[in-house]
């Protein structure tokens, strides 16, 4: 969710200026104070959504117990170093998003392919809005307008990334609900990211995907959309990023449950899914 990629805003949180890396920041999300209704699970089969990358995993102990710790890595940890024992997931349907003003039809297009396989993954319809605000805006900026904007209207910048000279920032805004979901969301195609020549659609599968619960990235798996380092990263959701979103938005993981609570039934789904795939 970072380097080369647009910038992602979620959830709540933090002040105007750069988290140290490696910092935690306790004041970064707040805790449920009870667990929220979840949307039916996904209709269409996992089997079925077309465009996942890679093999299907085994159906065996071993598998089961690398893509629970996968889970647990991605949903009860986060990126910016602030703690996370909870499950937050939307739980509306539909989801509104809306352009900018500024975007480009090559980014539209990115954020709609994405959205489209999002989808039909979680099961919650994502429209474009009309007349209506949005859940999830699709900005773009360069960085010194984000730093000036950021006053009066987020709590803080969440994490600054230098390449070659030039600085990209996620940052969240008030998103979180007090029942673990998530109400809204905000992707930055950072002008400086663009310019250095990110591919459009590799990026906003990665930052809208992570958008919906996944709050960190893991190294667990080797090929997956949500590794850390730029170079190790799969050029779209692969197979194991679908069981994990699918898990997530499986009706039973209700947003708001603490993981002890939550990682049972997550392996259940998971070796669920795993017999589903290996039919």
């Amino acid at each position: 969710m970072r380097l080369f990629c647009a910038m992602l805003i979620m959830a709540a949180v933090v002040g105007c200026g750069p988290i140290p890396a490696g910092e935690p920041n306790s004041k970064l999300i707040i805790t449920p104070t009870s667990i929220g209704k979840a949307l039916p699970t996904p209709a269409i089969p996992l089997s079925q959504v077309k465009g996942l990358l890679g093999d299907t995993p085994k159906n065996d102990a071993e598998t089961l117990k690398i893509y629970a710790q996968s889970f647990a890595n991605l949903v009860f940890k986060t990126e910016w170093g602030g703690p996370n024992e909870y499950i937050r997931k939307w739980n509306e349907s539909p989801v509104y998003y809306r352009f900018d003003d500024d975007i480009q039809n090559d980014q539209k297009a990115a954020a709609r392919k994405a959205f489209n396989m999002v989808s039909e993954l979680i099961g919650i319809e994502i429209e474009k809005a009309d007349r209506i605000k949005g859940h999830i805006r699709i900005a773009t900026g360069a960085e010194w307008e984000i730093r000036a904007g950021c006053a009066g209207t987020f709590d803080e910048i969440g994490e600054s990334h230098r390449i070659k000279g030039k600085i990209f920032y996620q940052f969240y805004p008030k998103g979180f609900v007090s029942d673990g979901t998530i109400r809204y969301g905000m992707m930055i195609w950072g002008r400086e990211a663009v310019e250095y020549g990110a591919p459009l659609d590799v990026c906003a599968i990665e930052e809208l995907s992570q958008m919906f619960g996944i709050l960190a990235e893991s190294e667990l798996v080797k090929y997956s959309k949500w590794r850390d380092k730029p170079a190790d990263k799969a050029k779209s959701l692969t197979v194991h990023d679908g069981i994990i979103l699918r898990t997530l938005y499986d009706n039973r993981i209700k947003p708001g449950m603490h993981k002890d609570q939550a990682m049972p039934i997550v392996r259940m789904i998971i070796k669920e899914l795993l017999e589903e795939l290996n039919k």
